[in-house]
């Protein structure tokens, strides 16, 4: 998704959006840290 396409709107952004990109974002974090586990481990 594009940030600008999203806040650039008039509306304000729907806290839904908002709270699934955090999920988003901290799910992500957390492949990568197992990932990182897993492979120096």
């Amino acid at each position: 998704m594009d940030d600008e396409l999203i806040f650039g709107t008039r509306r304000p952004v729907p806290l839904v959006t908002i709270i699934s990109r955090w999920v988003a974002a901290r799910m992500h974090q957390a492949i990568i840290e197992l990932v990182f586990l897993l492979e120096v481990g």
